[in-house]
């Protein structure tokens, strides 16, 4: 079992266990498809092999938070400031109201927008936190059908793709996440936490970003 553990020294209690409740829950769906056992605590008595600090400490410009290896320990940084909500915000799809006129359809319930997600501090926490026990020490490769190494950042390849948890009442804006399968060109579906993806190495997710390996070892954009 890999025990993370999450601190802070700016976020309120109650706040901070809504958003390691949330990771909890995530864990539980991601975890068993990558044949891995893990769990978030708060507790700093508890021993624990991976660290999340929420923190304005150490902040990246332009990152909302990222995660590296200080004295062999995986460890996210993730940054309340940067984020601005502790949540993310979540507006469904609009639909208008289906219009009769004596039993008779005049105007059906079509689509106006879809629905639209908003990152929040619990969406970075749960990315790093999948990225670091996905890829502990930021070196494992995945070997696409173009021969590219990508690095395996599981949260990056469906960037822009999201899902929510209730918890407490909040509706934390939850990030997609691949699996295993996609990583395998013979791999089959699922291939991510939201089944967004169509194929192994999709790039079709709206915010995709990934990073491989050339043949002097530099990472470079995909």
């Amino acid at each position: 079992m890999i025990t993370i553990l999450v601190t802070t020294d700016c976020l309120p209690v109650a706040d901070l266990n809504n958003c390691v409740e949330a990771l909890n829950r995530t864990l539980l769906k991601w975890c068993p498809k990558w044949n891995i056992q893990a769990t978030a605590t708060t507790d700093p008595k508890v021993k624990a092999q991976m660290v999340i600090r929420v923190t304005d400490n150490n902040r990246h410009t332009g990152a909302l938070g990222y995660h590296t290896v200080e004295k062999g320990v995986p460890t996210s940084y993730c940054s309340p400031r940067a984020t601005g909500r502790t949540y993310g915000h979540y507006s469904p799809p609009l639909y208008p109201r289906e219009v009769k006129v004596l039993g008779k359809v005049i105007r059906k319930a079509t689509l106006v927008h879809p629905a639209s997600y908003t990152q929040g501090l619990v969406t970075v926490i749960i990315h790093e936190a999948l990225e670091m026990l996905a890829d502990a020490n930021i070196d494992k490769v995945a070997k696409a059908p173009d021969g590219k190494n990508w690095l395996v950042e599981v949260c990056d390849h469906v960037s822009g793709i999201y899902g929510t948890e209730v918890v407490a009442g909040n509706t934390c804006v939850i990030p997609d996440a691949t699996f295993p399968s996609y990583y395998q060109s013979n791999g089959v579906a699922p291939f991510d936490l939201f089944n967004s993806d169509h194929s192994a190495f999709d790039k079709s997710a709206p915010k995709f970003y990934a990073f491989y390996q050339d043949t002097n070892g530099k990472w470079v954009a995909v």
